[in-house]
């Protein structure tokens, strides 16, 4: 069984929306109660169970890709052909060709625009770090940049996170509404696809690295930590429960199997 946690604590800022769930599956939203904010898969959701989300109190967030394309996408073919730049084994997904202008109109007019008519709420940014400073495909951040810019110039209303990406924030805060990042009291192995408590030290440098962020962006951050038990699921609240951070702690691919409780967490 996928075990799904919530932190529910306060936000510094104005924004209200401090009680947040990640869910890739297809979400029982039956009994639904607590969350304000919730990040899904769109190709999961028609129109209606979008709406059955938002009647429930949650502004309903969609997950897009901007880095890299799984070959279970419905658009995996079109980018193929413009070409791929390698392989994230990992996830047995494709790097995408940034710099192709073409590549980046799928995503922008073909692919979001398909999302956002089911009705949701905003646009999760994922993979953005697919561009980092320390990989081969750093030169496209440029192109990373103008794309995040133009999903906002087309959706000036919409709640948009970007997940990471810490080193494009001088170029995008002004158009994204919060930040999410992953694996601050954890890390998870992907060789050995085990769950385990990260050193003090490198939590410590990330908690270091949301601070520097917090005073430059004043904007919410989100934080996604990984756990399959309770004990270590414990042991990343009490790491985290200090924070003031709203967070979610979830197994690695974020696909629950039976809804979400609420407060789970609290439960025996």
């Amino acid at each position: 069984m996928v075990i799904l946690f919530s932190g529910l604590v306060s936000c510094n800022y104005s924004n209200n929306l401090t009680s947040f769930f990640v869910d890739y599956g297809d979400l029982n939203s039956n009994g639904l109660i607590g969350y304000n904010l919730g990040i899904v898969e769109p190709d999961n959701y028609n129109r209606a169970q979008v709406s059955n989300l938002r009647r429930k109190g949650v502004k309903v967030i969609a997950y897009v890709s901007l880095g890299e394309v799984n070959p279970s996408r419905w658009y995996y073919s079109e980018l193929k052909k413009r070409g791929f730049l390698g392989v994230n084994g990992n996830w047995n997904s494709y790097y995408i060709n940034l710099q192709d202008s073409v590549s980046r109109s799928i995503l922008l007019n073909e692919v979001i625009p398909k999302i956002m008519q089911k009705g949701f709420d905003g646009l999760f940014l994922d993979t953005v770090d697919d561009v980092a400073p320390n990989t081969k495909r750093s030169n496209l951040q440029p192109y990373m940049v103008e794309l995040i810019k133009a999903i906002r110039d087309k959706y000036r209303n919409k709640y948009i996170i970007q997940n990471s990406g810490f080193f494009l924030l001088d170029k995008t805060k002004n158009e994204i509404n919060a930040i999410l990042i992953e694996d601050v009291a954890t890390n998870y192995n992907f060789n050995s696809h085990t769950y385990r408590l990260a050193t003090q030290k490198y939590f410590n440098d990330r908690v270091n690295l949301i601070r520097k962020y917090q005073k430059i962006m004043q904007k919410p951050f989100y934080i996604v930590d990984y756990a399959d038990n309770k004990t270590l699921q414990q042991e990343v609240e009490k790491r985290l429960n200090g924070l003031g951070i709203p967070y979610f702690i979830g197994t690695i691919n974020l696909n629950s199997e039976y809804g979400i409780k609420q407060k789970l967490f609290n439960q025996p």
